[in-house]
């Protein structure tokens, strides 16, 4: 179904740009290093109070398509793994954790340019989650043997769309050099995380098995902030460095007892780095 939604809108973009002009249209890359701090921290403090945030690298294009003077859509992706690993200590059990995710997300656009320096806009943005989060933990006798241990997997796939409405600002310094800034406000009208647990504990003399699935249903908000100072390296090329904020509130819909999970709780997830970006002007 990705695939097929993924295919649709290439073949949409590639028809808008066969039938506009190319002045004033750019395409090119962004790339940089980001910080993620997970909603899992806040989803199951008893699990995940000592959650480190995670990092990684995250990259993808950019296409500009200027429709007239004053509209034009922008599509921009960020794609990438980030991870972390930590361990807690206690009087009487060590547990290791490690956290991977493959983060997707796709920002676009319909701009129009109020003024010369002020621009308003309208969008659609798809955000999507791909982890995996596993925890090891033995306990030890006070002979200083190991006498139970566990191993928990949890694998949680989590996409979500809506639609986003924002600003940009932007301001000449010289001929050379030029600061913007965009502001947007996104709401999600379709989001569900589908959890998957495998646990296996392991006592002395017996091993346990247990498997059960979680769907959780949440109400979404966000806000992207993204700063920057750019300059023009040639005729066709520019090039900026800027900064990323991706804040997300999403609020639980039902209870889920057995993972100390109840309606109406808070879940915040944070992304925020640097990146470099080159656009090239057709």
């Amino acid at each position: 179904m990705k695939r097929k939604f993924f295919c649709i809108a290439c073949s949409a973009l590639l028809t808008m740009i066969a039938s506009v002009t190319y002045a004033g249209s750019m395409i090119g890359v962004k790339g940089g290093y980001f910080v993620w701090r997970p909603y899992f921290k806040d989803v199951n403090p008893e699990w995940n109070a000592s959650m480190k945030n995670g990092s990684g690298m995250l990259s993808g294009p950019v296409i500009s398509i200027s429709l007239t003077d004053d509209l034009a859509i922008t599509v921009a992706g960020l794609f990438g793994t980030q991870e972390v690993g930590w361990d807690v200590e206690e009087p009487d059990n060590h547990t290791k954790y490690s956290v991977k995710t493959k983060r997707y997300d796709i920002d676009s656009a319909l701009n129009y340019t109020i003024t010369p320096n002020v621009k308003f806009f309208i969008g659609y943005k798809y955000q999507y989650f791909d982890s995996e989060i596993i925890q090891f933990r033995s306990w030890w006798n006070n002979s200083g043997y190991v006498n139970q241990s566990d191993y928990s997997l949890v694998t949680s796939q989590y996409p979500s769309h809506g639609v986003a409405a924002g600003i940009g600002l932007g301001l000449p310094l010289t001929e050379t050099y030029f600061v913007t800034g965009n502001m947007s406000f996104i709401y999600f009208f379709k989001n569900s995380s589908d959890m998957k647990l495998d646990i296996t504990t392991r006592k002395t003399g017996s091993v346990n098995y247990e498997m059960r699935k979680v769907s959780l249903d949440a109400t979404q908000f966000g806000v992207n902030f993204e700063p920057s100072v750019g300059a023009k390296i040639s005729e066709s090329v520019i090039g900026t460095l800027g900064a990323r904020l991706v804040w997300t509130r999403m609020k639980g819909k039902e209870d889920h007892p057995n993972d100390f999970i109840k309606k109406g709780d808070v879940w915040n997830d944070y992304l925020y780095g640097i990146f470099v970006s080159v656009m090239y002007m057709l």
